[in-house]
């Protein structure tokens, strides 16, 4: 660790300026994390938080906020043009960046910075597997300095799913605001909760209605412990999200409108974790959930999914995630349940029968809450500061760049292709075409294919062989269509795919 009182080295750590690198200040954990980050650095470094949309800010932040959206429209640039402008006009010594797609602009526009990129989420378990986000994990993460991952599981992910060296991933655990989280839950429940409540204790889970949550399989298994433990316990779910009318269908199925309470996004749900029987968190994929370490802090118990990643490192302080557990597992903190999809059709009981051991298990839930308790004492926001500060100051800058790798592919290709004859495609053979020999344009099989006005060829993917050691192929669609093209591209089992990014 650095040390804590050395004058000179805080002297020396103002003259860096450190580039933030999110999308928004909205809700989302990495937006989050980056406005604490900006907040904590802005102590020892002139900082620069560059967004995307800055039109609403729900997180705090310290330092000079920069709207990157802005910069595109008044120039006419791309997102990666801009980003490159920003770093050298603000003659940028770090940049730190948060999820897939930024990671990925940070990467590509290395000028004389370091680059730092933190991951947030388990990637690989992502339904469906976002192909495009696996590219650019695969292809392009191995060019930062240094990757920061929110846990031991995201950082195994990395290793184990995408092939990054171990030793390029360092783990930081996320910020949190103890005294805060304290204070806000000591505010009451909603009237309207409280009075379809009328007493009852009850579960709680709180997150996104979305199927990464599964939210449907702790409907239907709560739906299971009420048929076989009848009592008035209660499930109260937190959040909104795409799949609201449906576990609202799920609840009337089960005939559980009278014990199971869909509530909208709220600011401050820390009063309903204070008042809850269990907190359970059912995903099947986190990175480091911050709504379990908000429910150490107040002290409840805890059932978790043992899903990649985070709720057996905070509950059990296992960070070996080679082998998933076969059946429940009472840790230190909580219970860790198997993420068995037999649970979503009731062929297994895991969830339900984790309830009802929480109700049959007083003694043992005040053992989770004393060690819960005791671990957040020890967790510290100015470790996890000095931490980041550390790895800023010792990281060294790598000389390897992606446009010197992406030339060596192009300078050696017999074959160049560009998939996608639009206005990206278009513009991509406008920029390259003076220093290669493009091919042709690739259409998925289906569409027309006709010359292009330069009498560059367009070929359907089916007609091109994209598997050849010496054919590269450049990605020339847009975000919203490259995870499909990427897929495709994928089963024709393509060898070198460069992305340029937008």
């Amino acid at each position: 660790m650095m040390e804590k009182n050395n004058s000179s080295a805080y002297g020396r750590m103002v003259k860096k300026r450190i580039a933030i690198i999110v999308p928004t200040l909205q809700n989302g954990g990495a937006e989050r994390v980056a406005g604490l980050l900006s907040k904590e650095l802005s102590r020892f470094y002139k900082v620069f938080l560059l967004v995307n949309d800055a039109s609403q800010r729900v997180y705090t932040y310290e330092g000079t906020l920069i709207c990157l959206q802005e910069i595109q429209k008044q120039n006419n640039i791309s997102y990666c043009e801009a980003l490159s402008r920003v770093k050298e006009e603000q003659g940028i010594d770090v940049s730190i960046s948060f999820l897939a797609y930024y990671n990925f602009a940070n990467i590509r526009t290395r000028g004389k910075d370091k680059i730092i990129i933190s991951e947030r989420n388990a990637q690989s378990r992502f339904e469906p597997r976002a192909r495009y986000i696996d590219r650019i994990e695969k292809e392009y993460y191995g060019f930062a300095d240094v990757i920061v991952a929110c846990s031991e599981g995201v950082k195994y992910n990395l290793s184990s799913e995408y092939g990054i060296k171990q030793r390029l991933i360092h783990t930081i655990y996320n910020y949190v605001e103890q005294s805060s989280i304290r204070d806000m839950s000591g505010a009451g429940i909603d009237d309207d909760i409280a009075s379809w409540l009328n007493g009852a204790d009850f579960f709680l889970n709180i997150g996104r209605l979305h199927p990464q949550k599964q939210q449907g399989r702790l409907i239907r298994q709560f739906a299971l412990f009420h048929e076989t433990d009848r009592n008035n316990m209660k499930l109260v779910i937190i959040g909104s999200g795409i799949l609201e009318e449906k576990l609202k269908e799920m609840i009337r199925e089960y005939c559980m409108q009278d014990y199971i309470l869909l509530v909208p996004y709220l600011n401050n749900p820390f009063p309903y974790i204070r008042e809850s029987k269990c907190v359970i968190l059912s995903s099947h994929h986190e990175g480091l959930p911050n709504v379990l370490l908000e429910a150490m802090t107040i002290g409840r118990p805890i059932i978790a999914i043992d899903c990649l990643a985070g709720p057996r490192e905070l509950l059990d302080d296992e960070g070996d995630y080679s082998l998933p557990i076969s059946d429940n597992k009472v840790c230190k903190r909580g219970v860790l349940v198997p993420d068995a999809d037999t649970d979503d059709s009731g062929k297994t009981e895991f969830l339900a029968r984790a309830m009802k051991w929480i109700l049959t298990n007083e003694e043992k839930c005040d053992q989770f809450v004393n060690a819960q308790l005791l671990y957040m004492s020890h967790y510290d926001n100015k470790r996890i500061t000095e931490e980041w500060i550390e790895l800023i100051e010792a990281t060294e800058r790598k000389d390897n760049y992606i446009p010197e790798r992406e030339n060596r592919l192009l300078s050696n290709a017999d074959q160049i292709y560009i998939y996608g004859a639009g206005k990206r495609g278009k513009s991509i053979f406008n920029r390259l075409n003076d220093k290669y020999n493009i091919t042709a344009f690739i259409v998925s099989d289906g569409q027309d294919s006709a010359s292009y006005e330069n009498e560059i060829p367009i070929k359907q993917l089916s007609d091109v062989n994209v598997a050849d050691d010496n054919t590269v192929v450049i990605l020339g669609v847009g975000a919203l269509y490259a995870d499909e093209v990427v897929k495709q591209l994928e089963e024709h089992r393509v060898k070198n795919l460069i992305i340029l990014g937008d």
